[in-house]
């Protein structure tokens, strides 16, 4: 996850702090809510075609991008973001208020949403397989139904075995049922949906 420090204006209306890229998608974070991008697909004939209207000096349209939202309703408008493991390396790239400056950005493996929810931390890992992964650590004092997850331009369904199915016009998604535990026992755990929104 690296800093955004600028990098990126607001993405469906959230106030980007952190950023990440998996697969073909750029996953753009807040304070409340997950965004996931991604840019039309071209073809190489196109890619082409748009190579060579630069090196002509001729106007190229810019590449669409197509995103939705996971967005935690109701959530701590004063919650704090800590980030933690710090990688060796940088993300590096152009200030966008003085393009002569190169702006680096340090990347982390984890972020943590201090209570996101009264008495409920996030934590949330990107893992070089199976895309983002998000857990709740709910400290006493703090209620698992106040957390509701609403979605965005994106179809939101229950499988059989109690999966969330994302899908719209260009993949699906698959976010396992949920696994809970209170001092190293399990606790049954299932998603609800009504409508777009889900809760435990």
């Amino acid at each position: 996850f690296a800093e955004n420090q600028g990098r990126f204006e607001d993405v469906m209306n959230e106030e980007v702090e952190f950023f990440a890229e998996y697969d073909i998608y750029r996953i753009f974070l807040s304070k409340k809510a997950f965004v996931f991008g991604r840019s039309e697909e071209l073809s190489e004939e196109e890619l082409h075609e748009r190579r060579e209207k630069r090196e002509h000096g001729e106007p190229v349209e810019p590449i669409k991008w197509y995103y939705f939202k996971q967005e935690f309703l109701n959530a701590n408008e004063a919650v704090s973001i800590f980030p933690a493991e710090m990688n060796h390396f940088t993300r590096n790239f152009l200030n966008p208020q003085n393009p002569k400056e190169i702006t680096k950005s340090r990347c982390y493996k984890r972020l943590k949403y201090k209570n996101i929810y009264e008495n409920i931390d996030l934590v949330i890992t990107l893992p070089d397989e199976g895309g983002l992964k998000y857990e709740f650590h709910v400290r006493p004092g703090g209620a698992p139904s106040d957390i509701q997850m609403g979605y965005e331009d994106i179809e939101v369904k229950l499988d059989e075995e109690g999966n969330l199915e994302l899908t719209n016009d260009y993949r699906a998604f698959i976010d396992k049922a949920p696994i809970s535990f209170l001092e190293g026992k399990d606790i049954e755990t299932d998603f609800k949906l009504k409508g777009n929104k889900v809760h435990f």
